[in-house]
């Protein structure tokens, strides 16, 4: 670990493990719930699902056009999803991990990790980012 600020959120999501799973891997679940706050588009998106493989896309938020790619670090189908997180407003390479947890056969514990943020402000914006892209992916299965 690069330095100490880090977050953690839990959502309870509304479907099972290997669909909230999946939809961090599947390019148009992703246009619908990788948004950090209302207007945002996400666009050019690739997704290499592999140990190794890269993703990439871009969030276009007003004028705003952010460059996000990382890297899969670990891919463990329907428990756990690591890759790196680069973009400009984080260090290079800070890590998000998910895991996944089996509620009921219509309910996932998804508990998200990002780590190696480099203040407190950074760690405070992407908590609300990523508060409302769990939102946003609890709502995409509803």
């Amino acid at each position: 670990m690069k330095s100490g600020f880090n977050l953690t959120i839990n959502k309870l999501i509304p479907v099972s493990q290997k669909k909230a799973f999946e939809a961090w891997l599947n390019i148009e679940a992703i246009k619908q719930f990788m948004l950090p706050m209302a207007g945002t588009v996400i666009t050019e998106t690739h997704v290499d699902a592999r140990v190794g493989g890269g993703f990439s896309f871009t969030m276009n938020i007003g004028e705003s056009k952010i460059p996000i790619h990382g890297v899969y670090r670990k891919v463990n189908r329907y428990e756990e999803l690591s890759f790196t997180w680069n973009s400009p407003h984080v260090a290079k390479n800070s890590l998000v991990i998910l895991q996944f947890k089996k509620i009921s056969e219509g309910e996932t514990e998804l508990t998200l990790h990002h780590q190696d943020l480099e203040n407190i402000d950074q760690t405070r914006a992407h908590t609300g980012g990523w508060e409302n892209i769990l939102e946003n992916l609890s709502r995409f299965f509803l």
